[in-house]
């Protein structure tokens, strides 16, 4: 889920502003002192660097497992429940965000809903793999996305694969194997086979829904033949000579269009000639408004809409659980999502998308270090060695086949919670 306002459209550049001329001072007054606290009003902004807002995101992710856990409640019910009240807190962001920057495009929204439906199934096979596993081995299993989502890609849109993409699918494959238990020994009391087919499936329906923002991330611009406006007035990047050479080709265009307009308005019987009719080209793709509550608003709608069908199907749901499981599941919903969302999506187009990649794996790692901590899971050796694996392969593959002309799945999953 990416956002800003403007400054998606320099990805990895954060936007510059134009320096403000120093106030002008009238005979007899003193001049202005400086700030006398630098790091007053600025301090916030030099302590939220993008760095330390996805740290920031990725502690909050990293707790939704925990509280999943915690709440005790089945797994229809966790995933309609966070739904729920994260449009509580997501539908007012949503309106000021359209009042600010106007609607968005048909299309976009409608991937939104597409993709939220996914998540919905996402959310209740993942909440029904914390039940089977655990929160940290559930967290590690997600990471089955990272294969997924390419091959969706490579499916759907003939996306080419890089060869380390099938050197590096085994040994992912092999560390989920141990990290849920198949291989080796599982934990005891949890159910190993269970828990990573409910887990991998809920990585195969996390990764379409990424396959689908990501499609409805752009809206189609018309593109005309007609050039564009120049946007480089002399001084900035255009010679005068090269202004001069520009001119007089102006002037010999103009000067053969006139005798040709002439001869074409005495032939017509002196009507004016009509001025060329611009042809169309093939749509280009383009950034979104900048909108960010709105398309997690919209897809988290439709994804309450699909884990309340899916959950009151399979498991059942409990509209009005006891106040505690109500309790952990709102933390889970204004965390995970909400407050997740605010941190790491402006942050990362500010980020390489390496660096992005390998901040984001601290997801799974806290998830572990919290579960262990705070709610007694004890994972074994093998499952430990398994979570290494996973999360080494997850970030060579980042590091080797992430970059700006095609980011990974990983650099897409902010504030998914």
């Amino acid at each position: 889920m990416r956002v800003d306002g403007d400054g998606q459209d320099s990805p990895g550049g954060i936007p510059t502003q134009n320096p403000q001329p120093p106030p002008a001072t009238t005979p007899g007054t003193a001049t202005p002192a400086p700030d006398a606290h630098p790091g007053g009003p600025g301090l916030l902004t030099r302590l939220a660097t993008p760095v330390t807002m996805v740290i920031g995101g990725s502690a909050c992710i990293s707790l939704s497992a925990m509280f999943v856990k915690l709440s005790d409640v089945n797994a229809g019910t966790a995933a309609f429940l966070r739904c729920l009240l994260a449009l509580l807190l997501l539908a007012p962001l949503a309106v000021v965000e359209l009042r600010r920057l106007g609607p968005r495009a048909r299309r976009p929204v409608l991937t939104d809903l597409a993709a939220g439906l996914l998540l919905g199934i996402d959310f209740v096979f993942w909440a029904a793999s914390i039940r089977d596993v655990g929160a940290s081995i559930a967290t590690v299993l997600l990471n089955i996305q990272v294969i997924v989502f390419p091959l969706l890609a490579r499916l759907l849109t003939r996306t080419p694969l890089p060869r380390g993409f099938w050197l590096t699918t085994p040994v992912l494959l092999a560390g989920v194997a141990l990290a849920g238990g198949a291989i080796g020994d599982p934990e005891p009391g949890s159910s190993p086979v269970t828990g990573i087919l409910y887990g991998t499936a809920a990585g195969v329906a996390f990764a379409g829904y990424l396959f689908l923002t990501r499609l409805g991330g752009t809206h189609p611009r018309p593109r005309t033949t007609t050039p564009p406006p120049d946007e480089h007035p002399r001084g900035q990047g255009q010679s005068r000579d090269q202004e001069q050479r520009k001119a007089q080709d102006q002037a010999q265009g103009q000067g053969q269009g006139q005798g040709q307009g002439q001869k074409s308005q005495a032939r017509d019987g002196g009507r004016a000639p009509h001025p060329p009719t611009p042809r169309p080209l093939p749509a280009a793709p383009s950034r979104s408004r900048g909108h960010i509550a709105v398309p997690v608003c919209t897809a988290t709608f439709s994804a309450g809409i699909a884990s309340g069908i899916l959950g009151a199907l399979w498991t059942g749901i409990d509209p009005m659980p006891e106040p505690a499981a109500l309790g952990w599941l709102a933390a889970m919903a204004a965390l995970g999502q909400v407050l997740a969302l605010l941190l790491i999506t402006p942050a990362l187009p500010r980020l390489a998308p390496a660096t992005g990649a390998a901040l984001l794996l601290l997801q799974p790692v806290l998830a572990i270090g919290t579960a262990v901590a705070f709610i007694g899971e004890r994972p074994t050796v093998t499952q430990y060695a398994g979570c290494v694996l996973v999360i080494a392969t997850v970030w060579y593959a980042t590091r080797v086949g992430g970059g700006r002309r095609a980011q990974t799945p990983v650099l897409r999953a902010a504030g998914r919670g």
